[in-house]
């Protein structure tokens, strides 16, 4: 195959769940001094025996202006996805970051300013995730931003963990965004 002549600086796939592409490595050949944001959504690599989560992985890997990494519903293992990506400056996850993840980061932690965790499920409620999210933050002292993406206004439906995470957050100096307005509003 020729070498793709694009060089990209933003990667966004979503639902790739019957394609099984496991030519990431080429098609980003050609982007790994460019490649700054990936967004990637409902892969299901458990599907393919993770062989594309192997070629995400690597392609990823040689990319090394990658800032901005978003997995959201993906059956990849996401320690893997931030371990390739050592310069990350924002993460974005559909749940806490696990220990497993923070140590992913090794010492790009030191980096990491923004964390999106988006939550997109019946229970939208932050009292529910609360404990787990300001164990990661303690990991994280980098982190200058926080982004709380719910469905709903979590400050409505959570109001005890929401004036905690108010607090903990000021406490850390993280500025705390929220979306009152839900899903609609991004």
């Amino acid at each position: 195959m020729p070498t793709p002549v694009c060089r990209l600086e933003e990667l966004d796939v979503r639902d790739d769940m019957s394609i099984n592409f496991l030519h990431y490595p080429h098609l980003l050949s050609s982007s790994h001094d460019t490649l700054e944001t990936v967004r990637l959504s409902w892969i299901d690599s458990l599907r393919f025996k993770a062989t594309i989560e192997d070629a995400i992985v690597e392609a990823l890997a040689r990319c090394t202006r990658l800032r901005s990494l978003e997995s959201i519903a993906n059956s990849m293992s996401t320690a893997r996805l931030i371990a390739a990506c050592p310069q990350l400056e924002c993460l974005s996850l559909a749940q806490p970051p696990t220990k497993e993840d923070i140590a992913a980061l090794s010492s790009g932690a030191k980096r990491l300013r923004e964390l999106r965790v988006f939550y997109d499920d019946d229970r939208d409620r932050l009292d529910l995730y609360w404990n787990k999210l300001k164990e990661a933050l303690a990991l994280l002292p980098s982190i200058r931003t926080l982004r709380l993406v719910f469905r709903g206004d979590i400050s409505r439906l959570s109001p005890i963990c929401y004036a905690d995470a108010v607090v903990e957050c000021a406490k850390r100096r993280i500025h705390l965004s929220t979306s009152k307005e839900g899903y609609a509003a991004l």
